[in-house]
């Protein structure tokens, strides 16, 4: 698995990064910022971002709606400082969980996993919106062909009759 870990305390980015690894193997890339973690998901391919709410230069809330932009993935934010309104607020931007550090030891990987499970089944039926969307633009294009068709076959009857 290949998780961002944003987080701007090296000491948590540790901690957290330890806690991943002993779950299962993973590739860990780390950003201490917003934009760092911009880059990293424009070069990478990552199933899982997990997001401190606290960051310099930007709040996690903030940076989740920048992540979705650009990223589809899971994604996790974990606080220090729990805050009922700061959690509503990153959900409605894409978080997919809001979790405190203070029990991230029991509560980070179950979150990990429901989030990756939950947005590969998201995934998947956005690809296969698409595929419908591209199907029906297909059928909509052949019926426009056969629309000229029969009209082109009228208008020769029409002229061969007058």
């Amino acid at each position: 698995m290949n998780v961002l870990l944003v987080d701007d305390d090296p000491s948590d980015a540790e901690l957290i990064s330890r806690l991943l690894e002993q779950w299962q193997p993973t590739t860990i890339m780390k950003a201490a910022s917003c934009d760092e973690a911009l880059d990293v998901l424009k070069a990478w391919p990552i199933d899982c971002v997990i997001m401190d709410q606290n960051l310099i230069g930007m709040n996690g809330a903030a940076c989740v709606a920048s992540v979705r932009k650009v990223y589809l993935g899971a994604l996790v934010m974990l606080t220090g400082f729990p805050d009922v309104q700061v959690a509503v607020l990153a959900m409605r931007h894409g978080a997919d969980d809001f979790l405190s550090k203070d029990h991230m030891m029991t509560a980070l990987i179950p979150a990990v996993e429901a989030a990756v499970t939950r947005r590969a089944g998201i995934v998947e039926s956005e690809r296969r919106r698409a595929e419908e969307q591209k199907r029906l633009r297909r059928v909509f294009r052949e019926l426009q062909d056969l629309q000229t068709t029969v009209r082109d076959m009228l208008q020769d009857h029409a002229d061969s009759d007058g």
